[in-house]
């Protein structure tokens, strides 16, 4: 059946993360994490990791997916701009020393820079396909100016160990957005619905744990 095999392929996806996890938490350098250290901890083979990810940088990408496209993305969509920080920061913060220890590694492929890249896409789509408004030259550079600024901020409040809380630091993010670029993305967008809720999203609350 389709569900199941959907159901099969998440929770896959979600034992190796969950391995990963497992193996930084616990000392081993993400940068020196192998596929085939991976593998041992999940207990799956390599043609099963391959069969879901395409290397070891797409299982840190995949969570980042996962919370994003739940919440961060859904900022200005079904989400008010604090609303969808708030719930992002909560995960980051209960995944704070895998998500640090992943944002020190530099590269085209690291999650900081995946982060970025998705970041400024995603908003880019809610301005144009959600508010129904024109990508200006001005715009633009608000827009790179915000997504620089919010994702080195994040970091840092990560790296630096979450000393504010999560509702606090979401406060602090509001405060930080560009007037122009607020009253775009700061409320959500009317009749927008949240996105359907996964029948595996429990699994995301265990990795929590």
């Amino acid at each position: 059946m389709l569900i199941s095999v959907e159901r099969i392929g998440f929770e896959t996806k979600a034992q190796i993360f969950s391995a990963l996890k497992h193996l930084v938490e616990n000392g081993c350098p993400s940068k020196s994490v192998s596929v085939t250290d991976i593998c041992k901890e999940a207990g799956v083979s390599r043609q099963t990791f391959y069969n879901h990810f395409k290397d070891k940088y797409a299982v840190t990408q995949w969570f980042f997916d996962l919370v994003s496209n739940r919440y961060l993305h859904e900022a200005g969509r079904s989400l008010s701009y604090h609303e969808a920080n708030l719930f992002t920061n909560r995960i980051f913060a209960s995944n704070l020393t895998m998500v640090s220890a992943l944002l020190k590694e530099n590269g085209y492929q690291a999650l900081g820079a995946y982060a970025y890249r998705g970041r400024k896409e995603e908003l880019v789509r809610t301005i144009t396909q959600y508010k129904g408004l024109e990508i200006t030259r001005d715009l633009e550079l608000i827009l790179d100016y915000h997504v620089t600024a919010e994702t080195s901020l994040v970091g840092r409040w990560i790296k630096d160990g979450a000393l504010e809380s999560p509702e606090r630091f979401a406060e602090i993010q509001e405060e930080c957005v560009p007037r122009k670029l607020y009253e775009i993305i700061g409320k959500p967008t009317p009749g927008c619905e949240r996105p359907v809720e996964s029948m595996l999203q429990f699994i995301l609350w265990n990795l929590e744990a």
